[in-house]
């Protein structure tokens, strides 16, 4: 029995409209509001998201770390070719020391140049 009072509580609170002339759409019927509430309170709610959506992935890491590595191992290498050339002691040795000098100056430079690419196209 009591569906059926709630049923004509809520027809009472929010009569059903007439329907206009000329419309082929039959009256909407009221249904009761408290069954939706409680669903809705049984649902898991997700945590919110970002407002605007980024057109952008996101990074995964810190792109720095890379240059920092890259930094890192160039110096190291730049020594151990400055002990090698103390421990041979000869001037043609500064030939191969000075070509990989060269190139890992190369690689610092360009893990920089990338670190500083921002995308922009102008």
């Amino acid at each position: 029995m009591e569906p059926h009072l709630e049923q004509h509580r809520d027809l009472a609170a929010h009569p059903p409209r007439p329907a206009r002339r000329g419309s082929a759409r039959p009256p909407r019927t009221s249904t009761p509001a408290h069954p939706r509430r409680n669903r809705d309170a049984r649902r898991p709610t997700s945590p919110p998201g970002p407002a605007v959506a980024s057109s952008e992935p996101p990074q995964l890491r810190d792109r720095g770390i890379t240059l920092l590595t890259i930094f890192t191992a160039a110096t190291l290498l730049i020594v151990a070719l400055v002990w090698l050339v103390g421990d041979v002691d000869r001037w043609w040795i500064l030939i191969p020391v000075m070509a990989v000098d060269l190139a890992v100056t190369g690689i610092v430079l360009a893990a920089m140049v990338r670190l500083l690419d921002d995308g922009s196209e102008t």
